[in-house]
């Protein structure tokens, strides 16, 4: 059931994405300058750039 594994991937590439967005809110609530602010955004931007790759398949495979 591919179709399947691939709602559970998404999904939980979603609840990730959200999770990280939140904890980089904190951190920059916090300490607008840390470092810290800088490698959540950077961890951000490699899950949002997975999603878009796992879209990008999932439309070219036809589904």
């Amino acid at each position: 059931m591919k179709g399947v594994e691939d709602l559970n991937t998404l999904h939980d590439l979603y609840k990730k994405i959200e999770e990280t967005r939140q904890k980089m809110y904190e951190a920059y609530k916090n300490d607008p300058q840390s470092p810290e602010v800088l490698a959540i955004s950077q961890t951000l931007d490699d899950l949002l750039n997975k999603l878009e790759r796992l879209k990008r398949e999932k439309t070219q495979d036809g589904n």
